[in-house]
């Protein structure tokens, strides 16, 4: 007893809220036992994946990150698309879990910043809220994996960082290089799988999904904005050349071109204008010419991509122009009512509309939701308000998820953990007299945005193993610099 309460004793504060969903985890797996497919799952599947994680958390902080990174944004992507194994993505959650291992075991040493605080204190919120739904424990169970394993990552990532165990700089420089490994995949998709049809979704790089079905094209455009912002951060403070910094630009606008991802014209412009701020104000006029030459560049490529996936295949009664297959865009996000019964396909906006007419007479699961789960038509148990609404994918945003399955309180803390991120990051840069590390926070602050954004365009921040991690790291190199620098300056 006395060797435990020692131990407890130890275990850093910020670990608590972490420790206490990972407990509810527990509750939860006992309580899910109803079928041989859930208890062969739990366990089966689980003792495996824990025995792996100890021979995980035993080697170097170098290459148990290297392994996150590579699982998460190419090996899980390609083995789903490729081989057709729509579980590879639990590789990227156990890979997570295991970083979060590799933290405790180490009993931690780092102060968490708020906006941590803020994502334990999330998690909680969830998982509470779950334990107290009685309904659909399976689904609870395993959606809750997928939830919290996935963002605990951020304590060893940040942690490895922290001890320079990996270069934040060698990093930066391997997200740069990240669009030039997605061409191959690319030029086969487009020209080879998808030759001949107009299933631009399936045009996914390493991000995964269905050959025929579509897939994670949106997750690889955020990439392809994150890997334009970090390249021009590193090319403004001359970690690399102009040679460098315009082929990673060309490389990333063949890959929009080639990919059905219009958000990309909203995203990238949001992302430079917080990111480049700072020079904005300083010199306006030249921001002007430059901001005219993106938008030049943004719709030349937008006519192109008309030209050649409408006008060229189909004749020109199938284009309709490029501002107005824009407006159809912005009609379709944002009509109420665009929802098919056939297919189940919700649109955004209608995703929100149905949430809010369920919820009307309905305080409690307004505000606390219906537990994890609920919302997700899992192949093993899909949640109560799934097939209640089935065939429609009521799950269709990160947004309308998160309401049917946290309620308002537990959505709301999720977007304070973000937007504290950003006001930390932001203060940061402010206060800082590097030029480089002024810029690493800014770009981080302008990333995260984009992410926050992305919640009412795509569920990738709450399903997709990629867009988890490049949350994950963000939070992880801001507090790990946070965390360098204030020690080095005291």
């Amino acid at each position: 007893m006395a060797l435990l309460r020692e131990m407890v004793s130890k275990i850093p504060v910020g670990l608590m809220p972490f420790a206490l969903s990972l407990a509810v985890l527990a509750v939860l797996a006992v309580y899910s036992v109803t079928n041989l497919q859930t208890a062969l799952f739990i366990f089966g599947f689980i003792p495996t994946a824990f025995f792996g994680m100890i021979v995980f958390v035993t080697l170097p902080g170098r290459i148990v990150l290297w392994a996150y990174l590579g699982t998460s944004i190419v090996l899980a992507g390609l083995v789903q698309f490729y081989g057709g194994i729509s579980s590879a993505v639990w590789g990227a959650s156990v890979m997570g879990m295991a970083l979060f291992i590799w933290y405790f075991v180490r009993l931690g040493g780092m102060k968490q910043p708020v906006y941590i605080r803020f994502l334990g204190t999330t998690m909680v919120i969830w998982a509470i809220f779950t334990l107290a739904n009685s309904v659909s424990p399976i689904g609870f169970f395993v959606a809750s994996v997928s939830y919290f394993m996935s963002f605990v990552a951020v304590f060893g990532v940040a942690k490895i960082l922290q001890k320079g165990s990996v270069n934040i700089t060698d990093l930066e420089k391997a997200l740069c290089f990240l669009p030039v490994l997605q061409l191959p995949f690319i030029f086969h998709q487009r020209f080879v799988l998808i030759r001949g049809t107009t299933n631009w979704d399936s045009i996914v790089g390493t991000f995964g999904g269905q050959i025929g079905g579509g897939g994670g094209n949106a997750n690889m455009m955020m990439y392809m904005v994150a890997a334009l912002a970090v390249a021009l951060h590193l090319y403004q403070q001359g970690k690399i050349s102009a040679r460098y910094w315009w082929t990673i630009f060309t490389v990333v606008f063949v890959i929009i071109g080639l990919g059905e991802t219009k958000a990309f014209f909203i995203f990238l412009p949001l992302v430079l204008i917080v990111q480049q701020f700072p020079r904005i104000r300083r010199y306006p006029a030249k921001a002007a010419v430059y901001g005219a030459l993106l938008l030049g560049a943004i719709y030349g490529l937008s006519s192109v991509y008309e030209q050649f996936n409408y006008v060229a295949r189909y004749g020109e009664n199938h284009s309709v122009g490029t501002l107005e297959r824009a407006q159809k865009s912005i009609n379709y996000v944002l009509d109420p009512y665009n929802i098919d019964y056939e297919t189940g396909e919700v649109g955004r906006f209608a995703s929100l509309s149905l949430w809010a007419g369920h919820v009307a007479n309905d305080p409690l699961g307004k505000w606390l939701g219906y537990g994890i789960g609920a919302s997700r038509r899992s192949s093993i148990a899909p949640g109560a308000i799934a097939l209640q609404y089935a065939p429609l994918k009521l799950g269709s945003t990160a947004m309308a998820q998160l309401l049917w399955d946290t309620g308002i309180i537990g959505t709301g803390m999720f977007l304070l953990t973000i937007l504290a991120a950003v006001r930390s990051m932001i203060r940061s840069a402010k206060r800082e007299v590097d030029s480089y590390i002024s810029s690493r926070y800014r770009t981080i602050a302008a990333l995260l945005l984009m992410l926050l954004l992305s919640m009412f365009y795509k569920a990738a921040l709450i399903e997709a193993p990629a867009v988890k991690c490049l949350f994950v790291m963000l939070l992880a190199v801001g507090w790990a610099t946070q965390q360098r620098l204030g020690l080095s300056r005291k």
